[in-house]
């Protein structure tokens, strides 16, 4: 079970350069910290410092193996492989982090869909060479086309946004009132109380002053719901009106 890498944790994680790059060439082969520190040019016990920080975010593993030059050394590889975002526009605050899953369905899936790295029909220079050939340049330009399509998409989602935000202010909705808002809107107009509390980083004793005021104001409802867990808890729904 992965565990769960919060997008902050991992901004200051890879903040570091050595970390970055004790990642990077892990991710050509896997490593012995001798080796990184080598490589790196810094002392064995920085290397494990770092090493350590990374295991402990589950971004690294270990393994000890056999050595034809001495004792057993432990080596290190990657143990999962994520995607880490950041958008910053103007009313536009985006921060992400996935993990890449090969078998997620996606429109692009089918993009290369013959390419096999590691298949045993590609095992001879000539063979990989000419997939290489055939298949890099069109992912290469797959790649291309998604950043083009994210930034149409982005451009989009930031318009709505502010198109929503204008109008609510000029309904003179207050600045919290719109956050709140906003961020219903983009959870399908509803939210639970354990959403807000990790989508705005608050303590449930805190959803209260978020919410009465929209309660009030008769633009969102609360309700009780049983959670998976068993308990009864709140949950926030958007009110549209029948016009």
């Amino acid at each position: 079970m992965k565990l769960e890498l919060p997008f902050d944790e991992a901004l200051e994680l890879l903040s570091n350069s050595y970390r970055r790059e004790i990642l990077r060439l892990i991710t050509i082969k896997e490593r012995y910290a001798f080796e990184l520190s080598k490589l790196l040019n810094i002392s064995q016990r920085a290397v494990s410092n770092h090493l350590t920080v990374l295991k402990e975010a589950n971004l690294v593993s270990s393994e000890k193996k056999k050595s034809d030059k001495g004792p057993d050394r432990e080596y290190f590889f990657l143990n999962r492989s994520v995607i880490l975002t950041l958008t910053v526009a103007p009313n536009l605050f985006l921060a992400t982090l996935r993990d890449l899953d090969d078998n997620v369905s996606s429109p692009f899936a089918s993009i290369t869909p013959e390419l096999q790295l590691g298949s045993p029909q590609h095992t001879t220079y000539d063979t990989v060479i000419e997939e290489g050939i055939e298949l890099l340049p069109q992912i290469k330009e797959g790649l291309a086309l998604l950043e083009v399509q994210q930034s149409k998409l982005l451009r989009a989602y930031q318009g709505l946004r502010n198109h929503i935000r204008e109008i609510l202010t000029e309904n003179e909705f207050s600045s919290q009132e719109i956050r709140v808002l906003l961020l219903m809107v983009e959870h399908d107009g509803e939210m639970t109380t354990e959403q807000f509390i990790q989508a705005l980083n608050v303590e449930e004793t805190d959803i209260p002053s978020l919410v009465n005021s929209l309660i009030e104001k008769g633009v969102i409802t609360s309700e009780m719901y049983r959670a998976v867990s068993g308990k009864m808890a709140y949950k926030f729904v958007l009110l549209q009106s029948d016009s």
